[in-house]
């Protein structure tokens, strides 16, 4: 698995720094918190952002040099709207760089990541999210933690004789390049105990711990749906 504590500690930091460059230069505003192309301009534009876990996806290719020269002189002759980041300081550039390039090699790759909003006397909520395994391996979550909640636990929702019920469940299995989909009415986090209120706008770090030992986090922004 690609995922906190998965890297070495350079390649870590590096991928870290990464992503807070990504984020702070807007680049999340079309292709998304986690580089998957849905940013919250994204439905604006055709074609559609680049999804930067999809190596097919990558207009020049997906290589350090394609990539680079993509960010600083954009993909306007492409038919894109990328405009060119041409100021950008060659250290600052290399670290986001190396953030795309651990995108393309995850496994496991974490999108659409949310949590219901609550308000401040509601102590359980539900997180969604889709979890893609793009190894050639079956993977198996087993759990999830957050320190927003006092306990947090994997449920199932299922028809039981025409009445839906609601069962925690021990683990997952997630099929080699399959997915698994958390969704109202399905398979769902359930955040117990909340320590804090839920409250729109904001971001809850979840971990998922995976029965080989690795674990991801993963932060869901907190919409109200």
């Amino acid at each position: 698995l690609w995922g906190c504590g998965s890297a070495g500690a350079d390649t870590t930091t590096v991928v870290d720094k990464g992503k807070k460059l990504y984020l702070s230069y807007g680049c999340a505003l079309c292709h998304g918190r986690n580089g998957d192309g849905n940013g919250i301009n994204a439905q604006k534009f055709n074609p559609l952002p680049t999804d930067f876990h999809n190596p097919k996806a990558y207009l020049h290719g997906r290589d350090r040099d394609s990539i680079r020269r993509s960010i600083q002189y954009g993909t306007k002759e492409d038919n894109s709207i990328m405009p060119a980041f041409e100021d950008i300081p060659p250290e600052e550039l290399g670290q986001i760089i190396s953030y795309l390039e651990f995108l393309q090699k995850k496994e496991i790759f974490v999108s659409n990541a949310w949590v219901q909003a609550m308000p401040p006397a509601q102590k359980v909520s539900a997180a969604y999210m889709i979890i893609a395994n793009n190894s050639q391996k079956e993977v198996i979550l087993v759990s999830a933690s957050s320190d927003i909640a006092g306990a947090t636990e994997i449920h199932q929702m299922s028809e039981i004789n025409g009445m839906m019920n609601m069962a925690m469940v021990s683990n997952v299995h997630i099929p080699a390049r399959g997915k698994l989909t958390l969704q109202p009415g399905g398979y769902h986090i359930m955040l117990i105990n909340l320590k804090k209120p839920a409250n729109k706008g904001g971001i809850v770090p979840i971990t998922l711990h995976f029965q080989d030992g690795d674990s991801i986090i993963v932060n869901a922004d907190v919409l109200d749906q």
